[in-house]
């Protein structure tokens, strides 16, 4: 109990300093939750810079957003509450998903949650995603809670319904959601059939249609909405993330999982190596034979969130997915989860005890090394671009439409300008030049753009007008890069002969 608390204490002053180092940061795709969100909340509906879009994947997380801005609380500090609430609900799930696998698995020792609680908030991506405002975390949160409910101790009416909810509000949290459908709906219909046994055809029924409503109801609504003021369900950000081409998305997904979970990597290496050993010595011992709930091995609890995994690793590819940190974010809790929990029924206690150890340290100082630096000039170009902004309001006519890639912050504060998207996220039109870049700029040229936020000349006639000094944003191993300078630029290009005549 003594080695809970300081694991516990470790984690929370980690979580605290953290959250005291990134008040001042606000993701710029918050942005763009947060201005659908003030968009709802004046009753204008899912509106980005005055144009009804479907640009937002997580419409639920845009109404919670909205919330707070009713009662008069700021957008950016209503957000950042919502994120710490967020945050508490995934660390106090993960907490829960762990013991339920313990558990499961039998194991004496009750360290393991606590451990995996560390593991999960030493990550870069969990410092770099926690309270930025977008709801990776709590995203990661739901898919165990949903695994959790989905494989109860004792399947109940209410556990029923209450899966069967959890289910259907996934997908309005985040899109990728959506396959839990497929890989726990069976898991759900099992949970039907045990409970409604004893009842009545009526009542079993009755049962089956409530389960189903609570299913289907909260993606219909949406969808339903999404038909009335977009004409489609797709968002069009699916078209947004593509990859580059060329790009292989499964080493993509492992490189991008190395870097914020190298925990998952390292343990499923140990994993394998003890099976080949145990295969080549001929004494493979299956985990089965051990005492626990258990199914070939993997703890009855982790049976949906496992088959969501395979589904969702699986869709990444075929869709050509440009896999980022956040998606890897959502992925990684569970997976270390049942990664540890097999490792504490297959290795030595000690061994286990080592890795853990090391992976934390690793983690950690990958978060001061590379998550630290970056967030730092993250905070520094919000201020660059909220300058910028002040500037452009009384530089730049309101009838010159402005194009700009990262559109959240400068859509958020340049309301009465209109504003090009670059990136394809509010206008999907732009989706098709994402790596043309010329092709991008004839295109925004055909949109009316005379500004452009860019870091080079748009054209060779372009004019610098406005520069805001910046440093480089990313992820690199060279902490070097961080100290580079990266100015946004404002650039006034020559009407074209349209716009002239016009």
């Amino acid at each position: 109990m003594q080695r809970i608390r300081w694991i516990l204490a470790l984690a929370l002053a980690w979580v605290s300093a953290w959250l005291w180092f990134t008040w001042p940061y606000w993701e710029d795709d918050a942005y763009i939750h947060l201005e659908y969100a003030r968009s709802v909340a004046e009753g204008r509906g899912f509106a980005f810079n005055g144009h009804v879009s479907n640009g937002d994947t997580a419409p639920l997380w845009v109404l919670l957003l909205a919330t707070p801005m009713l009662t008069g609380l700021g957008g950016v500090l209503g957000g950042k509450l919502l994120a710490l609430a967020g945050c508490a609900f995934a660390l106090a799930t993960s907490w829960q998903f762990a013991q339920r696998l313990s558990d499961d698995a039998a194991l004496q020792n009750t360290h393991l949650p606590a451990w995996l609680l560390l593991l999960f908030v030493s990550s870069p991506y969990f410092c770099y995603w926690a309270f930025s405002g977008m709801e990776a975390v709590t995203a990661a949160g739901w898919l165990m809670l949903q695994s959790m409910l989905l494989m109860p101790r004792q399947p109940r009416v209410s556990t029923v319904l209450t899966g069967a909810m959890c289910l259907g509000l996934g997908p309005l949290i985040r899109p990728e959601l959506v396959l839990m459908f497929a890989a726990g709906g069976p898991f759900l219909l099992r949970q039907w059939w045990h409970v409604s046994q004893d009842m009545s055809t009526a009542h079993r029924w009755a049962l089956f249609m409530a389960a189903a409503t609570w299913l289907a109801l909260p993606l219909l609504l949406w969808s339903a909405y999404a038909m009335h003021a977009f004409g489609q369900v797709l968002p069009n950000t699916n078209a947004a993330k593509q990859a580059p081409p060329g790009t292989v998305v499964p080493l993509r997904l492992l490189q991008v999982m190395s870097l914020g979970f190298p925990a998952v990597l390292v343990m499923a290496a140990a994993l394998s190596l003890r099976t080949w050993v145990r295969h080549a010595a001929s004494q493979c011992t299956s985990a089965t034979s051990q005492p626990g709930r258990c199914w070939r091995g993997m703890p009855h609890t982790a049976l949906p969130l496992a088959t969501w995994l395979v589904l969702v690793s699986v869709f990444y590819v075929a869709n050509h997915t440009h896999v980022q940190t956040r998606y890897v974010l959502v992925m990684a809790p569970g997976l270390t989860a049942l990664l540890w929990t097999s490792a504490m029924r297959q290795l030595p206690h000690h061994v286990v005890a080592r890795l853990t150890t090391a992976c934390v340290a690793l983690a950690m100082g990958t978060s001061l090394w590379l998550t630290q630096p970056h967030l730092r000039n993250k905070i520094d170009l919000i201020a660059s671009t909220a300058r910028m902004a002040e500037h452009i309001q009384t530089l730049v006519p309101r009838q010159s439409p402005i194009a700009v890639y990262a559109i959240g912050q400068f859509g958020y504060l340049l309301r009465e300008h209109e504003l090009i998207d670059l990136g394809g996220i509010t206008q999907p039109a732009a989706s098709r030049f994402l790596y043309n870049e010329k092709a991008r700029m004839v295109w925004a040229r055909a949109e009316g753009a005379r500004y452009f936020i860019w870091g080079e000349a748009p054209e060779a006639d372009a004019e610098l007008i406005l520069e805001e000094p910046a440093l480089h944003v990313g992820w690199h191993l060279q902490r070097h890069r961080y100290d580079e300078a990266s100015p946004l630029r404002l650039w006034q290009v020559p009407p074209s002969p349209s716009q002239s005549d016009h």
